[in-house]
């Protein structure tokens, strides 16, 4: 109950945050709140509609691949609306090339940010973010000393780590069944979320060449599939094994 005299506190600006990778979520809420945002997140571009509608925002961040409504249809629908206007869109986006840019303004985007993104670059992005360039930052973003700076305490880090290796415990399987039934479209959406995932934890390189299969819209050979899965099979089962023997890197 509040107490006479005393001023309430003012309530942080409020973040809608479209984004279906569960890891992907935790970090960027954890990042908006260190900021001094607060954040409603959606696991679609069409809850995200939803919610969008029903809140008071200062910003849309979206995820371009999602289910149910991608982010380009979400930014689409968005600006179709004279009421948001003015509502700053950001994409994030682990492509930041010329055509991604292209696609992400043309939807109707202010700017798009590499996944993972610096504080740095979100603050900038938040305050100002129609006068943000789109931004590329190197290869080496993201990775477990990025994430140690923003989880200091080593159970809230483990959180994240263990929220990782469910979702790819979920993620794999279905990833294994698209490609046995040689289905491209339902393997182009896990890879995606699994790609997110690598990013975060600073496995760019296997990343890069996931997101190929994405990027392509075709299924990858068995060579370079059955190379791919046992790489990303081990990478999983080390950061298990880091978080059950926490002096152990993964």
């Amino acid at each position: 109950m509040k107490q006479a005299g005393i001023p309430a506190s003012p309530q942080p600006h409020r973040v809608l945050l479209a984004e279906d990778n569960p890891v992907n979520a935790m970090v960027m809420s954890t990042q908006l709140s260190a900021l001094g945002y607060a954040c409603t997140v959606a696991q679609d571009g069409e809850l995200a509609w939803t919610l969008l509608q029903t809140g008071d925002f200062v910003a849309l961040l979206t995820d371009c691949e999602m289910p149910v409504l991608d982010g380009y249809d979400l930014a689409i629908r968005v600006r179709a609306t004279p009421v948001y206007a003015e509502l700053p869109i950001i994409a994030l986006s682990a492509r930041t090339d010329a055509a991604q840019q292209a696609r992400c303004h043309a939807a109707g985007m202010d700017a798009c940010l590499p996944k993972p993104v610096t504080n740095q670059v979100l603050a900038d992005a938040l305050a100002h973010p129609r006068q943000t360039a789109t931004a590329s930052e190197p290869s080496t973003r993201g990775g477990l000393d990025a994430l140690r700076a923003l989880y200091p305490n080593p159970g809230a880090l483990t959180t994240v780590l263990t929220l990782f290796i469910s979702s790819c415990q979920n993620d794999i399987p279905e990833m294994e069944h698209a490609y046995q039934r040689a289905a491209p479209q339902p393997f182009a959406r896990v890879v995606h979320r699994l790609v997110g995932s690598l990013q975060l934890l600073g496995q760019q390189e296997l990343a890069r060449e996931m997101a190929l299969w994405h990027k392509s819209g075709t299924l990858p050979s068995a060579t370079d599939y059955a190379r791919l899965h046992a790489q990303l099979r081990a990478f999983v089962d080390r950061v298990h094994a880091a978080v059950q023997h926490p002096q152990v890197p993964p």
